[in-house]
């Protein structure tokens, strides 16, 4: 993946810009994946981590508060999140959505262009 210079970031249009951004949130739905598969191996015990959050924060080099929204998203619907995730709907707005709280948002939660309202998908979560 190429880095781009300031320069070249003021000369993207504006669905280009729209691009970068669904290209973060389907690189966190691989971030998500990849946690849900530590998790299911139980690699955090034998690297000698006392808990899986600890692993989180110690080895992807993030804050606590997002090690944990990432075990939300990872410990959730799996089918649902990733979907919306690879979709381009941002990894805050799929935290609030695997936590219950997506009602407020929803209606911003899918980017323009996208087939199923994040809404719905929301009452996908609650019915199962």
């Amino acid at each position: 993946m190429e880095v781009l210079s300031d320069a070249q970031i003021a000369q993207l249009t504006g669905d280009e810009l729209e691009s970068v951004r669904t290209a973060e949130a389907q690189l966190k739905a691989i971030q998500v994946r990849v946690v849900r598969e530590v998790d299911r191996r139980q690699i955090p015990l034998g690297d000698g981590m006392r808990t899986f959050e600890d692993w989180r924060v110690g080895r992807l080099d993030i804050k606590r508060s997002n090690a944990k929204r990432l075990a939300t998203i990872a410990r959730a619907d799996a089918a649902v999140l990733d979907g919306l995730l690879t979709d381009g709907v941002s990894f805050d707005r799929v935290a609030e959505l695997a936590r219950g709280r997506g009602d407020r948002s929803a209606s911003r939660a899918r980017p323009r262009g996208t087939a199923k309202h994040a809404g719905s998908l929301h009452a996908d979560l609650c019915r199962r």
